[in-house]
């Protein structure tokens, strides 16, 4: 896996993971959670239905949180896109089809998601007001976005006709299949990795990655805070 350069203020080119979004059916819960694992503080953005919550971190914008009636609380990774409807409409001839209409947060950003034709969820940010997060690839803040699939090469397909991507592979010894990465021009921005057999059931889905300074005491922390750990490789 190989992640971007490091900013202070992160400045985001289209087709590029700018913006990781948490919803979750207990707000409240999910606020506190983060904040006592990363020590975020939040801004909270008026909506016309609901309100918006953005994550920060020394007054820097790292991941937001909308808040949803029901469902299961999870990670979506969001891509800057000039033209969302258009992205809509074209992932839908792609065969994907659209998740969350979109949606305005004010002063921030146009927002939406699609899901591909293999039921994965990413986010659509069309900016205004802000191009994304202010911070990535720093401890409490998204590091790398990367997509379990079964078919990584179908997939692919999808969203290189879409976002443009363009796709390198990588081997490393653990992985039987290797690691596919994409890139915008000279910039890597996300990856892929094949299911393997050993894994068990795990879900296709898109995973947000945030760094830290130390895995084995993050983990711990969740776990004390009433975190577990989701199904992965």
């Amino acid at each position: 896996m190989e992640p971007r350069r490091t900013h202070i203020i992160v400045r985001h080119a289209l087709g590029t993971f700018c913006f990781a979004e948490l919803v979750s059916p207990d707000a409240s819960a999910a606020l506190q959670f983060y904040s006592d694992l990363f020590g975020w503080t939040t801004e909270e953005i008026p909506g016309a239905t609901h309100p918006y919550w953005l994550f920060q971190i020394e007054g820097h914008v790292v991941a937001g949180l909308r808040p949803i009636p029901r469902g299961r609380q999870r990670w979506i990774p969001y891509i800057a896109v000039d033209r969302l409807d258009d992205i809509v409409a074209q992932a839908e001839r792609l065969g994907g089809r659209p998740g969350v209409t979109p949606f305005e947060v004010s002063g921030v950003a146009r927002m939406a998601t699609i899901v591909d034709p293999h039921e994965r969820v990413v986010g659509l940010w069309e900016a205004n007001g802000r191009s994304g997060a202010d911070r990535q690839e720093q401890p409490g803040s998204m590091w790398w976005v990367e997509m379990l699939a079964h078919d990584v090469i179908g997939t692919t397909h999808f969203y290189s006709r879409l976002f443009g991507w363009k796709t390198n592979e990588r081997t490393f010894g653990h992985l039987t299949h290797g690691y596919t990465v994409y890139s915008v021009g000279n910039e890597s921005v996300g990856g892929a990795i094949k299911i393997q057999q050993n894994w068990g059931r795990v879900p296709e889905r898109w995973q947000v990655i945030f760094a830290v300074t130390d895995l084995q005491r993050t983990l711990d922390q969740a776990h004390g805070l009433g975190g577990s750990d989701e199904l992965a490789p």
